[in-house]
């Protein structure tokens, strides 16, 4: 989903963003509604943000825990920011992939083999999402993805439709343009707070298990902001970067039963992964792999390809 505004929403994207990792984007994108806000400016809720900012400790001390939870706690109730706009549609975001050079040019067959590209193989990580549309085509497209799946679901995605983006105005922006000399004042308090906390986040340490029956299995971040780190005990078959997990051999057919301590690193906001895993042997079983995760477990043991067998898990809980 895209957000769009001023400069703090800009801050806020780039703090998700590691600035040691490379990021590419491909989205397809089909729109059918807009609807915005006119003359937004005087919809604050003044009797509620006044009693709220007198309620304030002032100036805004961030040497003070105290007083920066008061602030958290101002954000948590009114928010940051304020959607003026919406768009609604479809959406795609795929790994795009082509044959050849239309345009001319050399292929280099020998990177493959180099050093540097098996590096890159081994730490690149991928997302595949599909919002609006045929569901069953969408599900479909994503796990084997051919241009007549696309354009079968393409012609569903005007009569399906789900919010795709939206235009936020920062909500002390619109208290300094308030006729409320009191809130109007108060603006600039506000974006400081929100400023320092964005640029100050505090550490969050979750601790998280990947069980495992399969021959293989696989857990992967797709929150940029977040890392993986181990824990002192890492059971043989296991292969680890700062963004995913891997146990196992792929159709290997040696099932085994196998639990993977870990840790995940981030600014304590929900995450997004994925849960790929084999089969359980060379049997009929179908394997499975699950995340414990703050008493919530989220487990994969589906075949949905009968390759990777990936699912998709979206903004779920780490540690408070």
């Amino acid at each position: 989903m895209s957000v769009t505004g001023g400069p703090s929403v800009a801050l806020a994207t780039e703090k998700h963003h590691r600035r040691n990792v490379q990021y590419a984007y491909y989205c397809y994108s089909d729109n059918k509604y807009l609807a915005f806000l006119k003359d937004y400016g005087g919809l604050l809720d003044v009797d509620s943000i006044l009693q709220a900012i007198r309620a304030l400790p002032t100036p805004f001390n961030s040497t003070n825990s105290q007083v920066v939870q008061k602030y958290k706690d101002f954000f948590q109730r009114f928010g940051t920011h304020v959607i003026v706009k919406v768009n609604y549609g479809a959406h795609l975001q795929l790994v795009p992939d082509y044959d050849g050079i239309p345009s001319g040019g050399t292929h280099d067959f020998n990177i493959k083999s180099a050093t540097s590209f098996k590096k890159y193989q081994e730490l690149k990580q991928h997302l595949n999402s599909i919002y609006g549309g045929d569901g069953t085509l969408a599900k479909l497209l994503v796990t084997a993805p051919t241009y007549t799946t696309f354009e079968k679901w393409r012609d569903t995605s005007q009569p399906k439709t789900v919010l795709l983006s939206f235009v936020v105005e920062e909500l002390w922006s619109l208290m300094k343009g308030s006729l409320n000399n009191e809130i109007s004042a108060f603006g600039t308090t506000i974006q400081q707070a929100f400023e320092w906390i964005v640029n100050n986040p505090k550490v969050h340490k979750t601790v998280v298990a990947l069980i495992i029956e399969s021959d293989w299995a696989e857990f992967g971040l797709l929150t940029p902001s977040a890392i993986i780190v181990m824990g002192d005990k890492i059971p043989e078959m296991t292969e680890h970067n700062e963004m995913k997990l891997t146990w196992g051999k792929e159709k290997s057919h040696k099932s085994g039963r196998q639990q993977i301590d870990f840790y995940v690193i981030n600014d304590g906001y929900p995450i997004d992964f994925y849960i790929s895993h084999g089969r359980n042997g060379g049997g009929d079983g179908n394997g499975s792999a699950r995340i414990n995760m703050e008493g919530e477990t989220y487990i994969n043991d589906q075949l949905t390809d009968n390759n990777y067998n990936t699912m998709w898990f979206y903004q779920k809980g780490v540690s408070p």
